[in-house]
């Protein structure tokens, strides 16, 4: 809060008091380059799902990602509140739906004076990925960041064949939720894309069919939303890079975060 002297009358000093906006703090975003790679479960010896197995060749622009999933300092400095089952600053968001991330993607873009990529009516909410606010990550370009991009290798999780070294999950989390930055990174930097917290994706769920596309968005309705990742209630399995979950997006869970991304440019 900013105090301005205004009036000096009889000896009485008179104050006005304006509110100052809080600072919010800075994302820390790192660039993922465009490029090509195989969408789905490529080693028939993995126990993958059915909608994981048909692969399909995806090609993706540029992007950036946050480093991490949105920490609770953060979503606070944003949106005024806390709806996290262990509240603390340092770690991740949870327990947040869909349509909270969404909202608070917004949100946090018009802070930083960047134009909204979301427009909310109700439960109808489109995208306009052209602009150069916040959004959730399609599903492609979550799976081809999690896999280390131009720089990655089929490797099961982000960043390596072993789950330990790199996530969070039920064999290994001792029932709860780990701070960001606390296992390695990916190919890219990127954290705590295996296990931690499921993140939501911006696409409806539906199968994949094997046809080669060009930045895939999903489809144009659904049931439930998409989720990737795994996350430190389950088992390791669920953490590989191509396993899919969804539910609604009116779905809250404790082990339900997120991560956002911003176009280039």
């Amino acid at each position: 809060m900013k105090i301005f002297y205004t009036t000096l009358l009889l000896g009485v000093i008179s104050f006005a008091f304006v509110p100052v906006e809080k600072l919010v703090q800075p994302v820390d975003l790192i660039f993922v380059e465009g490029g090509s790679f195989v969408m789905g479960s490529f080693d028939p010896s993995i126990e993958s799902d059915d909608d994981e197995s048909n692969l399909r060749d995806v090609t993706v622009y540029g992007f950036y990602i946050s480093t991490t999933e949105i920490q609770q300092g953060l979503w606070d400095d944003v949106m005024g509140y806390n709806v996290s089952t262990v509240k603390e600053p340092t770690l991740p968001v949870n327990n947040v739906s869909w349509f909270d991330a969404v909202k608070f993607c917004n949100s946090l873009s018009i802070k930083q004076k960047l134009n909204p990529c979301y427009s909310i009516r109700g439960e109808k909410v489109t995208c306009n990925f052209n602009a150069n606010g916040y959004r959730l990550p399609t599903e492609a370009e979550w799976e081809y960041a999690a896999r280390g991009g131009k720089e990655g290798t089929l490797t099961l999780f982000s960043g390596s064949n072993d789950p330990f070294i790199v996530g969070w999950y039920k064999e290994n989390s001792n029932g709860k939720m780990r701070p960001p930055k606390q296992k390695l990174p990916n190919q890219l930097g990127i954290f705590d894309m295996s296990g931690n917290l499921w993140e939501w994706c911006w696409d409806w769920y539906a199968p994949y069919d094997d046809a080669e596309v060009l930045d895939p968005k999903g489809p144009e309705k659904g049931t439930g939303r998409v989720l990737r990742g795994g996350s430190w209630l389950y088992e390791s399995k669920t953490a590989r890079n191509s396993n899919r979950f969804y539910t609604s997006p009116n779905s809250r869970s404790a082990t339900f975060g997120f991560r956002i991304v911003k176009k280039v440019g």
